[in-house]
């Protein structure tokens, strides 16, 4: 089997990512927020090989800050008006919806089918890589405002 790459970019909660276009050059690695401040980021992926039209995978985030997930989804929009980084957009699909994701859900493998795919038990929306468009996983840090103490801390995800 040959193997397959999804192309990731992490980028700030203010940028938006459409299916044809992600801001790569403002892609970031480090982020920073005040204390107890909930906070947002989300990353962009895409299929690197044009040998599958889509791919389903699943992500696992280890981190001791609590977070929450959302799959991006898209809106139709028949009219628009100039928007970040100076694009000038007109109908068409934009990032607007907010999906929620299972963090860490456990694996179920069904093998009923022709081939296995990975599915996420009591998942509702699994996730796709496609070549031929960009999507984008959202992420929320203290989403409930909870008390967290001052420090640094790292998160770690995975995509399988």
């Amino acid at each position: 089997m040959a193997e397959t790459r999804i192309k990731i970019v992490s980028l700030s909660s203010l940028h938006r990512v459409f299916p044809d276009y992600c801001p790569e050059s403002n892609e970031i690695k480090t982020f920073s927020a005040l204390r107890n401040e909930p906070f947002s980021f989300q990353f962009a992926y895409k299929l690197e090989s044009e040998n599958y039209q889509k791919r389903p995978f699943y992500l696992r985030i280890e981190s001791d800050l609590p977070m929450n997930a959302y799959s991006v989804g898209y809106v139709p929009v028949t009219h628009s008006e100039k928007i970040q980084d100076d694009l000038k957009r007109g109908p068409g699909l934009y990032p607007d919806m907010l999906i929620p994701k299972l963090i860490n859900a456990p694996i179920d493998v069904e093998k009923d089918y022709w081939s296995s795919f990975w599915f996420e038990r009591g998942e509702k929306n699994n996730l796709m890589a496609y070549d031929d468009c960009w999507q984008s996983l959202w992420l929320n840090i203290n989403e409930d405002g909870k008390k967290i103490p001052a420090g640094k801390f790292s998160v770690n995800i995975k995509f399988y």
